[in-house]
């Protein structure tokens, strides 16, 4: 009598190639697995491929796996991670079998599963940003030097009588954005994707206030006699001299003040908070002010360069990372919205490296289609 073949699931099929490149197969096993790539040539194929040495040597070589690596050894030693030291050799050689065939059965899935690959490439933002002004003409910058040289305009045009003080002009960043400000009171001003910024025209030491929706990065000089502010619409933030960023996308519950360096004010409707280095001010809907000790590295790192989440859920970070890399996310369950994640990479990578780093925690696939990106169960 002819013997039925099991049905395998991915993460049998997963077990099982762990197995076979530790070369620690039963018989039984080998049969399964055997079995498993007979069914279906794709599946010889896969099992063929990520198992073999060429692919081993080119994904060990490759400069985006890599850089995952290293960039996962940064957020670990931040966050004082020293759970999996191993310290035999063979140890040593079994778990980076295991780390690398995960790497390897999502390169595999990806590239060999017919209609589930990623299709597109989602490339990191840029610096750009459109300024309107307040007679409602809009100008394109692509670098903060023409932003520069138009507020030198400005300040010729202030001389003028017939020429009103009470005009603001508006830097607007898009999804995909990013755009610096740099005014010559010494503060700069970093906005991050889809964000936007309201300046007086006659910005000076004596008219020094911002209006910011979104999320951005002030440096400021100490000036004690002329404070800076930034209105936000949820609470104002006076500032004598500091480094902090600040977060108030309109979807979000909370603003987010986080200071790195200095010591900065609070106000709401509701109450007032002082904010010291290392601390996070949450203005809650109602007005309420909180505050709590933060890793400011994790808020402030998209100033960096950086993408750096720890202990995130995956839907807050996609809502970021939507923003950078203009997309859209659905999900094909409530569970994977929450599911959480550590990550420390460059912001210049394409998204595809960043969901491989996602995909490579065996929980989630993640798709590319377009615009959009789909994330599913494993």
């Amino acid at each position: 009598m002819m013997r039925s073949k099991k049905q395998l699931s991915k993460d049998e099929v997963k077990r099982l190639l762990y197995k076979r490149l530790l070369g620690i197969l039963s018989p039984e096993e080998a049969q399964e697995l055997a079995d498993w790539e007979a069914q279906d040539s794709g599946n010889e194929q896969l099992a063929r491929t990520v198992t073999s040495l060429s692919f081993i040597e080119k994904a060990v070589t490759d400069p985006s796996h890599r850089q995952a690596e290293e960039s996962w050894k940064v957020l670990r030693h931040r966050i004082g991670y020293h759970k999996f030291r191993i310290g035999h050799r063979s140890y040593v050689y079994i778990a980076a079998a295991v780390v690398l065939l995960g790497f390897l059965l999502v390169a595999g899935y990806r590239y060999y599963y017919i209609g589930e690959s990623k299709s597109g490439i989602l490339r990191a933002g840029t610096e750009k940003a459109f300024v309107y002004l307040s007679d409602g003409e809009r100008m394109e910058m692509n670098d903060h030097l023409r932003y520069e040289v138009y507020m030198q305009q400005e300040k010729g045009k202030k001389q003028r009588p017939d020429i009103s003080p009470n005009l603001f002009h508006t830097v607007v960043t898009p999804r995909g954005g990013e755009y610096t400000l740099k005014l010559d009171d010494g503060l700069r001003i970093h906005l991050n994707a889809e964000s936007s910024l309201t300046v007086p025209s006659d910005f000076s030491s004596s008219n020094r206030q911002v209006n910011l929706a979104g999320e951005a990065y002030f440096d400021v000089e100490s000036d004690p006699e002329h404070p800076f502010l930034v209105q936000t619409g949820r609470a104002d933030i006076k500032v004598l001299g500091t480094r902090f960023c600040v977060k108030n996308y309109r979807e979000d519950n909370l603003l987010l003040v986080t200071l790195e360096e200095g010591e900065v004010e609070i106000n709401s409707a509701y109450e007032k908070m002082h904010l010291m280095p290392g601390e996070q001010a949450m203005v809650h809907h109602d007005g309420h002010i909180s505050k709590r000790p933060v890793d400011t590295y994790l808020y402030c790192a998209w100033n960096q360069q950086r993408i750096a989440y720890d202990n995130e859920p995956l839907f807050n970070i996609l809502n970021d990372l939507g923003r950078w890399y203009n997309f859209e996310a659905a999900y094909s369950s409530d569970r994977l919205r929450n599911l959480r994640f550590s990550m420390d990479i460059e912001k210049t990578a394409d998204f595809n490296e960043v969901a491989g780093l996602l995909e490579r925690l065996d929980k989630i696939r993640i798709i590319v289609k377009r615009n959009k990106v789909i994330v599913r169960e494993l």
